[in-house]
C-alpha cells in the first residue's frame, strides 16, 4: 500500500492543475498500447504517444498516462512500484484517484504493411467496457499517425454520443490535405495548367481564323448565294 500512496501522491500533483483549470474535464488514465506480434515495444510506444497527444486535443479530457507516473519517480520509488506495472495496479491508482476512465489497447501485424489497432475505453467505475473500436492500419511511418487518430476520435465517440464525428474527421482531412506536400495536389499548379491550356486552344483557333484569309469569307458568301437561288 505504501508504494500506492506514493504514485498516488506524484499523480495528483501532475492532475491537480488541469483539475483546476477546468472542473467539467473527464479524467482519462491511459493505461498502455501492448505491442504483439510483429511490433516491439519502441514501436508501440510511438503510436502510444500519437493516441495520447490526440486524446489531449480534446479539452473535455483530463489525460494521465502511465509514463507519466515513471517519469516523476526517482529509481527507488520507481523500484518500489515495479510491480505497478500491471493494469491491476494501475486501475486501483485511477480508483484511488478518483479517475473516471481508462483507455488500453493492442498492437499487432496483420500482413506487410498491414496492422490492426485495438482500443478500449473503459469505466473504472463501473468496471465495464464502454467503448471499443478495431481500426485497420494500412501503410508504414507517417501514413499511419492519422489513420490512429481517427482511431481515437471514433473512441471518443463511442463514449460520448454527443461528439461531433463528422466535424472532426473533416477538421482531420484538412490538416492531411494542408501536409501533403505532392506538387500533383496543389491547387496552383491545376490553375497554372488549366490557364496554360485555355490559352493554347484560343492561339489554335485564332491561328487557324488567320490562315483561312478571304478564302474563308468568300466560302461562306458562296454558300449564302446558293442558298438564296434555291429557292420556290
Amino acid at each position: 500500500m505504501p508504494k500506492i500512496c506514493s504514485v498516488i501522491l506524484i499523480l495528483s500533483l501532475i492532475a491537480g492543475p488541469a483539475y483546476a483549470a477546468d472542473t467539467r474535464a473527464v479524467d482519462v488514465l491511459f493505461l498502455e498500447l501492448k505491442a504483439l506480434a510483429g511490433f516491439d515495444a519502441d514501436q508501440a510506444l510511438l503510436i502510444e504517444n500519437v493516441i495520447l497527444s490526440e486524446l489531449s486535443k480534446h479539452k473535455q479530457f483530463n489525460v494521465i498516462s502511465k509514463s507519466d507516473v515513471v517519469n516523476m519517480l526517482d529509481v527507488e520509488q520507481l523500484k518500489e512500484t515495479v510491480e505497478c506495472s500491471q493494469d491491476s495496479c494501475m486501475a486501483e491508482i485511477a480508483g484511488a484517484l478518483g479517475t473516471e476512465f481508462l483507455v488500453t489497447g493492442n498492437l499487432g501485424a496483420m500482413g506487410e504493411n498491414a496492422a490492426l489497432l485495438n482500443l478500449q475505453w473503459i469505466s473504472n467505475k463501473e468496471g465495464r467496457v464502454v467503448a471499443r473500436v478495431s481500426v485497420n492500419l494500412i501503410g508504414t511511418g507517417p501514413a499511419l499517425v492519422p489513420q490512429v487518430q481517427r482511431g481515437v476520435m471514433e473512441l471518443i465517440a463511442g463514449y460520448d454520443p454527443s461528439f461531433d464525428l463528422n466535424a472532426n474527421l473533416q477538421r482531420l482531412s484538412g490538416l492531411e490535405a494542408k501536409d501533403d506536400g505532392s506538387v500533383w495536389s496543389s491547387w496552383w499548379l491545376w490553375t497554372g495548367l488549366a490557364a496554360v491550356a485555355g490559352g493554347v486552344v484560343a492561339g489554335v483557333v485564332l491561328s487557324s481564323g488567320s490562315s483561312s484569309g478571304d478564302g474563308g469569307a468568300d466560302t461562306t458568301v458562296g454558300t449564302l448565294q446558293d442558298s438564296v437561288e434555291v429557292g420556290p
